[in-house]
């Protein structure tokens, strides 16, 4: 499987600062999640008079291609399948084009492969393990900290992508990728695969051993013998 991560645009109202609960309705042609602490009856008249938003969010999603990763989440996202015809009506969609049909700066990653990349009960993202699936792990039975992996949270979930460990979205994030296009359900999604970044990657880190080298030669006793004979 491979992992995608797929820009959305969510619209929301928000009924209380401490929401306990969602509830996604079809409201007035829209879709909208409603955010509320469930005490509010949850009438078309009383939503009405808050003010709905949208925000920018994302998710990633385990498929076998790009496509199978959209219909993904056309088929398993409540918020994608409520609200009006128009992908901008879905309380759900992705970012794929603005409201005159232009492409957004917005596009879907294929992300490299990681073998700590793990999913907790709550569905967040980790980094090893989740603490509680280890039996021998000293913080395993901690409610406080044992839904994160072993090494933390991963950075796709908003989180410092780790410097000390070879952490592959580090070399990844800083690769320029040509973006390709992909048709799903007749529109057309933009896209980049970290597949393109491979020999770029190779590349520079040769390049970073080979200049690693350099300076060690140039710190040795011999070299700066030499240099000064040259002189």
């Amino acid at each position: 499987m491979n992992s995608y991560r797929i820009p959305l645009y969510e619209r929301s109202v928000q009924l209380s600062n401490f929401s306990r609960y969602q509830t996604c309705l079809h409201i007035d042609a829209v879709g909208v999640f409603i955010y509320h602490d469930g005490t509010e009856a949850l009438t078309t008249d009383f939503i009405r008079r808050h003010l709905v938003g949208r925000r920018i969010t994302e998710c990633v999603i385990e498929a076998k291609t790009v496509g199978l990763a959209i219909q993904k989440f056309y088929d398993g996202w409540e918020g994608a399948n409520i609200g009006g015809e128009p992908e901008h009506a879905k309380a759900l969609w992705i970012d794929r084009v603005d409201d005159q049909g232009k492409p957004t700066h917005k596009v879907i990653e294929e992300l490299p492969p990681c073998h700590l990349r793990h999913r907790n009960k709550e569905g967040q993202i980790t980094c090893g393990r989740p603490i509680y699936s280890i039996p021998d792990h000293e913080e395993r039975d901690d409610d406080s900290v044992h839904h994160s992996g072993e090494y933390g949270m991963c950075g796709l979930e908003g989180y410092d992508y780790p410097e000390e460990m070879d952490c592959p979205m580090n070399d990844y994030l800083d690769t320029d990728l040509p973006i390709r296009t992909v048709m799903v359900r007749g529109m057309r999604f933009r896209y980049t695969s970290w597949k393109d970044a491979e020999e770029g990657i190779r590349l520079k880190k040769e390049k970073e051993v080979e200049e690693l080298k350099r300076k060690k030669i140039q710190g040795t006793k011999i070299y700066q013998r030499l240099v000064q004979v040259k002189l």
